[in-house]
């Protein structure tokens, strides 16, 4: 009937819904923010510029503008998407074996 329907929504496709926008936050987060020199903004693919005249044009809240993971330091970027991926396999290992139990 209706109630069944309603949940197994909620204990099917929800859930799943969730762990997708957990996915997601990775992508958004790890967003390259523009940069500038002396006013005028570029990529952060073009940085031939020293380092310490690098200013973020529009500095948010990204591990980008945080850690300053640009130009020669943006191999961190692929790393944080390596660990956070790892630490989420390790996690639904530990925690799907206990649920299990």
């Amino acid at each position: 009937g209706k109630f069944q329907l309603r949940y197994q929504f909620l204990l099917g496709c929800l859930p799943k819904a969730l762990l997708g926008v957990q996915v997601l936050i990775h992508v958004f987060v790890t967003m390259p923010p523009k940069l500038s020199k002396s006013g005028e903004e570029f990529e952060a693919e073009h940085c031939s510029q020293p380092r310490k005249d690098i200013m973020f044009a529009d500095p948010t809240y990204s591990v980008v503008s945080d850690f300053g993971l640009i130009c020669e330091w943006e191999f961190g970027l692929a790393l944080l998407g390596t660990l956070f991926f790892f630490g989420w396999a390790i996690g639904v290992a530990i925690f799907g074996a206990m649920a299990d139990e």
